[in-house]
């Protein structure tokens, strides 16, 4: 990441808000920003997980039925998420470093679950 690539994130409140849940923090001592955050909701019978390390620019995102796991990503080189809620839905929206071939990564909670991703031809 140069110099000029700073991250952008939401504050703490608003992924809280997002996933209508607390976070478990890893280490208890330190702030947020620098911490990792796993955030567990369900919806519709579907149970989302996402681990956020912001500091760091890393997220894991995995999605349940049951036991039956749906998607599994883990991705590294996040530039900014910002949340985007409407009458019709609400998702967050993961975009990656300047210079990759990566779409944004999109994770919609409501009023279903789903997940969009991909990369650009080169």
């Amino acid at each position: 990441m140069t110099t000029e690539q700073k991250r952008e994130y939401p504050e703490e409140y608003e992924f809280v808000g997002f996933f209508e849940c607390e976070p478990k923090m890893t280490d208890s001592d330190v702030p947020w920003c620098y911490n990792t955050a796993a955030y567990t909701t369900v919806r519709n019978g579907l149970r989302v997980e996402c681990t956020i390390s912001p500091g760091y620019g890393d997220m894991d995102l995995l999605v349940l039925n049951g036991e039956e796991q749906l998607v599994r990503l883990s991705v590294n080189h996040i530039q900014k998420i910002e949340f985007e809620a409407t009458a019709e839905s609400e998702k967050m929206i993961v975009e990656f470093n300047e210079g990759t071939t990566l779409h944004p990564l999109i994770l919609q909670l409501k009023p279903t679950v789903s997940v969009s991703w991909g990369t650009e031809q080169q």
